[in-house]
C-alpha cells in the first residue's frame, strides 16, 4: 500500500499539483520510525508526540461541539469528555500524518479497542472515539487542514462501518458527521463486495484496483496432476469410495506411463482388492455416473430438447466440479486438465464420437 501511495503522489506532482512527494520505498519507514501509528505495542507516546501532526483541544472543541447531541453522547459515553486518552499529548488531539505540500498522508485513526480484535473493523455500533472525530473534521474544517477531497487506499478501512443509517445517511449517521462536503474517492480492491457499503455508508466513488496474479510455482505437468490426486484421494477415502478409488487408478495409470515408482499403502491395495469385488461398483462407467441422457433415452426414445441444472457453489466445490461435468457432458465438450488456475482450452467432442444430439442447457 505505501508504494502505492508514493506512486499517486509523484503521479500527482507530474500533472501540476503542489505535492512534494517521498523517495520511492522510504514512506513506510518514515511512518514507523517517526511512531506515527495508532498502536502503543509498536511505538512510544514520546515519539509519536515529536512527529505527530496536532490538533488543539480548544479548537476540536468548537468542530465537536457542532456535531449532534446524540453523537455526541454515544462517543462520551464510551471513550469519556474530550479529548479522551486516545492518541493525545497534553491538550493536543495528535494525528499520524506527514505533509507532502498540498497533501497530507496519515494512517486511518483506529477503532479504539486494540484489546478486542473482534471490533476492530466491522462493529458498526461502537462510536468513533475524539481522535478519530478530530481527524475526519480536521480534513475538512476551514481552521484544520482545508482539504479539497479525501482519498482512501486500499481495502478496506473502518470508515464506513461507523454507526449511521444503513441506507440514505442521515444527520446522526457518523459517516455523515465526519465526511461534511468532501468528495470522497476510494481505491477499493474489484472482487471485494463490501464495495457497496464503502459507497451506501461514506459517499465512496470506488477506484477499482486489481492485485497481481500471484500462481505456485508447484510441479510440472504430470506431476502436478500427481500432488492434486494424492491430496484428493485423501480426502475422497471417507466422502466417496468409488471416487477415491478412480482417482486411485489414474495415480497408478499415471506412475506406470512415466516410469514413476509407487508405493501403494496397505490400506490402498486393500481398497483396490475390495474394488474388484464390488459388483454394484461399475468404476469403468464412473465417469458417466452423472450421464442421466442414456437413462432418458431408454425411458422416452428421444433425447430431452433442454435440461436446466441449479449451480451452488458451496454444492459444487464438495462434488468437486460434478455438476459442472455433467453439464460439458450434456453439451458435447471436454476441458482437459490444465495448469494452476489455468486451463486448457475447450475441446468440442465430435458428433460421430458424442453419437447423440447436443442438449441445451439452462443454469441457475
Amino acid at each position: 500500500m505505501f508504494a502505492s501511495v508514493e506512486q499517486i503522489l509523484k503521479q500527482l506532482q507530474q500533472s501540476g499539483y503542489s505535492v512534494t512527494p517521498p523517495e520511492l520505498g522510504t514512506l513506510k519507514d518514515r511512518f514507523l520510525n517517526h511512531g506515527l501509528l495508532h498502536n502503543g505495542d509498536f511505538t512510544s507516546i514520546q515519539l509519536t508526540a515529536k512527529y505527530a501532526l496536532r490538533v488543539p483541544l480548544e479548537k476540536y472543541l468548537r468542530w465537536y461541539g457542532a456535531l449532534l447531541r446524540s453523537l455526541r453522547n454515544a462517543t462520551e459515553k464510551v471513550f469519556g469528555l474530550p479529548p479522551g486518552n486516545l492518541m493525545v499529548d497534553r491538550d493536543d488531539i495528535l494525528i499520524a500524518g506527514i505533509e507532502f505540500g498540498n497533501v497530507v498522508v496519515a494512517v486511518q485513526p483506529s477503532r479504539g479497542v486494540h484489546e478486542d480484535p473482534s471490533k476492530l473493523q466491522h462493529n458498526d455500533s461502537l462510536p468513533a472515539h475524539h481522535q478519530y472525530h478530530a481527524f475526519y473534521r480536521w480534513l475538512e474544517e476551514s481552521d484544520g487542514w482545508a482539504a479539497d477531497a479525501v482519498v482512501h487506499v486500499g481495502t478496506h478501512g473502518t470508515f464506513e462501518f461507523l454507526p449511521g443509517k444503513q441506507v440514505a445517511l442521515a444527520a446522526d449517521s457518523t459517516p455523515d458527521a465526519l465526511l461534511g462536503n468532501l468528495p470522497h474517492s476510494y481505491i477499493y480492491h474489484v472482487v471485494n463486495s463490501e464495495g457497496t457499503i464503502a459507497k451506501r455508508l461514506s459517499y465512496a466513488q470506488l477506484v477499482s484496483y486489481a492485485s497481481p496474479t500471484f500462481v505456485p510455482a508447484g510441479l510440472y505437468e504430470h506431476l502436478s496432476h500427481l500432488e492434486d490426486w494424492m491430496d484428493e484421494y485423501e480426502t475422497q477415502k471417507s466422502a466417496s469410495l468409488p471416487r477415491a478409488l478412480l482417482i486411485l487408478r489414474q495415480i497408478i495409470e499415471t506412475c506406470e506411463k512415466h516410469h514413476i515408482s509407487l508405493s501403494l499403502s496397505t490400506e490402498a491395495i486393500a481398497n483396490l482388492n475390495t474394488a474388484e469385488n464390488l459388483e454394484t461398483v461399475d468404476f469403468e462407467c464412473y465417469e458417466d455416473a452423472l450421464e442421466t441422457l442414456q437413462r432418458y433415452h431408454a425411458e422416452h426414445g428421444t433425447y430431452p430438447d433442454a435440461v436446466g441444472v441449479i449451480l451452488w457453489g458451496f454444492e459444487t466445490c464438495k462434488t468437486y466440479g460434478e455438476t459442472i461435468e455433467q453439464i460439458l457432458r450434456y453439451i458435447g465438450v471436454k476441458v482437459d486438465r490444465g495448469q494452476g488456475y489455468f486451463m486448457k482450452p475447450v475441446r468440442l467432442t465430435s458428433a460421430r464420437v458424442l453419437g447423440r444430439l447436443r442438449v441445451s442447457m439452462e443454469t441457475a
